[in-house]
């Protein structure tokens, strides 16, 4: 073995700033003053994911009060460059909203997989009566999915039973 005389330099499609994170297959716009996603472009099929017309932003914490049905979402938000490198690059929103003095949300690519991965992290206070929940509008004309819950791997509308809730999922 010998001491490399230079510094090696690896190639990678990853960019990442404040404002939002790029590889070979997507495109994910943030606003920098709310770390909400305004835009998840896939590349590969040439249309956007995120549902610009719905409620809630994509991956979007929405804070609802039981009794009064008030929807809160959060504030003193700040973006972040997280980890940057040639295999993988992510975007750190922090910030606090209802009941939740700490919210870490992470959004992570890698360079040659088509995924993004959402990292949510959420520390709730004993505030009664709040429930929380994360946006994740997807603009499709039949939507199809599976997830993970206790013991259990459910297909919605195909797994449950008829006239079950169908509007919330805990994962």
């Amino acid at each position: 073995m010998e001491p490399a005389t230079e510094k090696p330099s690896f190639e990678s499609s990853l960019t990442v700033s404040t404002s939002g994170l790029e590889n070979e297959f997507f495109k994910i716009v943030v606003d920098p003053k709310t770390g909400v996603i305004v835009s998840i472009f896939d590349k590969e099929l040439g249309r956007e994911l995120a549902d610009a017309d719905a409620p809630h932003s994509m991956n979007q914490l929405v804070v609802k009060h039981a009794k009064t049905c008030r929807l809160k979402t959060p504030t003193r938000t700040k973006v972040a460059v997280g980890q940057t490198g040639p295999i993988f690059a992510s975007l750190l929103i922090t910030s606090q909203a209802l009941g939740c003095p700490q919210v870490t949300q992470e959004i992570v690519l890698h360079a040659g997989v088509k995924r993004v991965d959402f990292n949510n992290r959420v520390l709730k206070d004993s505030t009664p009566l709040l429930e929380l929940y994360i946006a994740f509008p997807f603009k499709a004309a039949d939507p199809k999915f599976t997830l993970e819950g206790s013991n259990s791997v459910i297909r919605p509308f195909e797994d449950q039973l008829p006239g079950s809730n169908t509007n919330y999922y805990s994962v």
